[in-house]
């Protein structure tokens, strides 16, 4: 267990419960939920209005070679609430930045690189909505929509601000060789029994690439059923592969989880130490103001 990891001064804020996060903190979680939910349901059609009834001038809705596209846009509630978080993220990647004493420091933290990432493809919208010409924007726009599934990676920045997260984040570190190791017997049955299934039915499965899909989701036991084993030496040879899967899963696994045990009893004794030495503290102070009198 390496001694150094402390889950208390991880992060911008040095938190040990909910009840102590520091005000910039939970607003910055509430801003952060808020962005995602509003990232979601933007998606469902009980969400959307028609792009004749737009918002703020966005690009879909102000330009009438959009409508046919467009037919569709998210609720103006929906774009006030990302206009908001975009200004509120904006503000919080700037003063990080000016504030940071190194900023060799600050490039190298690899979260800023997702704050700024979420918020690029919302200016690059507003630039184009109000400067491009229709054949730009239209090519741009669709680069933009592709980049907006950035936008659900402010998920992980929560991270700064749940000890709890770190914890996931060390013990996926803790056990990267183990990962590993798991990643190259699975690569090694994919090849094996794709082989296999491709010279058993070749004509169900037209190419080992096809046996490599099926193999996959055999071997960690998903089974979508798209393709399937017809004849019996298919079916026996699926069999293998399950059986070799749920073992090479089954034998990785537990390693994972002792790992992530470890790191959990580490924190909570480090937050049981921590409360001890605050109620020793008081108690000092207690004794020391009754000594004064």
């Amino acid at each position: 267990m390496n001694s150094k990891v402390d889950f208390h001064g991880i992060g911008t804020q040095k938190i040990k419960n909910w009840k102590k996060i520091p005000v910039y903190g939970m607003a910055t979680v509430a801003f952060i939920t808020l962005s995602v939910i509003s990232f979601i349901v933007a998606t469902h059609p009980a969400c959307q209005v028609e792009s004749i009834h737009g918002f703020w001038g966005r690009i879909r809705s102000n330009k009438t070679e959009y409508l046919d596209m467009y037919s569709y846009v998210p609720h103006p509630a929906l774009i006030i609430i990302d206009f908001i978080c975009l200004a509120f993220f904006s503000c919080d990647l700037f003063f990080r930045f000016i504030t940071c004493p190194s900023w060799k420091k600050f490039a190298k933290n690899s979260l800023n690189y997702v704050d700024f990432v979420a918020i690029l493809p919302d200016y690059i919208d507003i630039i184009v909505a109000n400067t491009a010409e229709t054949n730009v924007a239209l090519e741009t726009m669709h680069y933009v929509n592709f980049l907006r599934i950035f936008r659900a990676l402010r998920i992980f920045r929560l991270v700064r601000y749940v000890p709890g997260l770190w914890i996931m984040l060390y013990t996926f570190k803790a056990s990267f060789w183990d990962l590993l190791l798991m990643i190259c017997f699975m690569n090694v049955g994919m090849i094996m029994f794709a082989t296999f299934i491709y010279y058993a039915e070749e004509d169900n499965f037209h190419h080992i690439l096809m046996g490599m899909w099926w193999a996959l989701i055999t071997m960690t036991t998903v089974g979508y059923g798209d393709r399937v084993p017809r004849s019996s030496v298919g079916k026996l040879i699926g069999s293998a592969c399950a059986i070799a899967g749920v073992l090479t899963v089954g034998f990785t696994v537990p390693i994972i989880v002792n790992h992530f045990s470890m790191y959990y009893k580490h924190m909570q004794s480090m937050q049981a130490a921590r409360k001890r030495e605050e109620k020793a503290k008081k108690e000092m102070d207690r004794v020391t103001k009754l000594t004064e009198e």
